[in-house]
C-alpha cells in the first residue's frame, strides 16, 4: 500500500512540475539595442520566431532597422531552454539586405521569461566576440491567429 500510494505521489508532483513550464512557441517581437559607436543604428526592431521541443531550441530570428524596414537581417538559431531562462545562437544568415559595408552580427543570446501586467515578455542580453556590442532585447508574445 505504502509502495502504490509513493508513485502515486511521484507521479502527481512529475506531472505538476511538467505543467508548470510555459509553452514558449511563437512569435516574439520587439526591439533589440547595441552599444556600439559603429553600430548603423543603436536601436533596431527585433523578432523571434520559436519552435520549443522538450528543451531544446531552434527557429529564426529578424532584425530591422526601424526607419528603413527594407533593410533586414534573418537567421537561423539553436539552444537550450531551462524553465524560465532560454540561451540560443544564432548560427547562419539565411536571409539579408543591408547597404554599403554594414554586416550582421551572429549573436549569442539569454533570455528570461515572465509575465508583467498580463503579458507575456522575453527580455535579457546578447554579445559577440566579434561585433560592437553587446546589447540589450526586449520581446513581447504576438497573439495566435
Amino acid at each position: 500500500m505504502n509502495k502504490r500510494l509513493f508513485l502515486l505521489s511521484l507521479a502527481l508532483v512529475s506531472s505538476i512540475v511538467l505543467s508548470a513550464q510555459v509553452n514558449l512557441n511563437g512569435v516574439w517581437t520587439g526591439h533589440i539595442t547595441q552599444n556600439s559607436l559603429f553600430a548603423i543604428a543603436s536601436n533596431y526592431k527585433f523578432s523571434l520566431f520559436l519552435e520549443t521541443d522538450g528543451n531544446q531550441l531552434t527557429g529564426q530570428t529578424e532584425i530591422r532597422l526601424w526607419d528603413k524596414p527594407e533593410v533586414y537581417g534573418m537567421m537561423r538559431i539553436s539552444g537550450s531552454r531551462k524553465g524560465d531562462k532560454l540561451q540560443f545562437r544564432e548560427l547562419e544568415i539565411t536571409e539579408q539586405l543591408l547597404f554599403g559595408n554594414a554586416y550582421w552580427c551572429l549573436k549569442f543570446i539569454k533570455l528570461s521569461y515572465s509575465v508583467i501586467e498580463n503579458r507575456e515578455i522575453l527580455s535579457g542580453s546578447w554579445y559577440n566576440d566579434d561585433c560592437s556590442g553587446p546589447g540589450e532585447i526586449y520581446l513581447e508574445r504576438m497573439p495566435s491567429v
